[in-house]
C-alpha cells in the first residue's frame, strides 16, 4: 500500500497513519441586491459579454461552484481549523465530548 502525504506540509503518512480529509466546498453567495446599473444597458451587456469570451467554460464554472479535497496530517487539521474558526467559519455538527463518569474529572 502506498504512503499518502500532507498536502499542506508535504509531510509523510505512513500506511495505517492518521490522516484526515477535508472536503471544501466554494460556492458563489448572492444577497439578494441587484445593483442599478449607471452605464446604458446595451453597453452593460456588451461589457459582459467581451469578459465572458475572455474565459473558457471551467474558469466560468469555476467561478460559480468548486469542490476541492484536501489531505490533511493532524497537526494540519488542527492549524485549518483555527485558521477556519478565526475567520468566522460557521459551525456545523458538532465534536461530541465523552460524558465524565462519576468520582472521575
Amino acid at each position: 500500500m502506498n504512503s499518502n502525504y500532507c498536502q499542506r506540509c508535504g509531510g509523510e503518512i505512513p500506511p495505517g497513519g492518521l490522516f484526515y480529509v477535508c472536503n471544501l466546498r466554494i460556492v458563489c453567495g448572492y444577497d439578494g441586491f441587484v445593483q442599478e446599473p449607471d452605464e446604458d444597458i446595451d453597453r452593460l451587456v456588451e461589457n459582459v459579454v467581451a469578459g465572458l469570451a475572455g474565459k473558457g467554460g471551467q474558469e466560468h464554472m469555476d467561478d460559480v461552484y468548486q469542490e476541492i479535497e484536501l489531505v490533511l496530517c493532524n497537526g494540519c487539521r488542527l492549524k485549518f481549523r483555527a485558521l477556519a474558526m478565526a475567520m468566522g467559519a460557521k459551525k456545523r455538527g458538532k465534536i461530541l465530548p465523552f460524558p465524565k463518569r462519576p468520582g472521575r474529572l
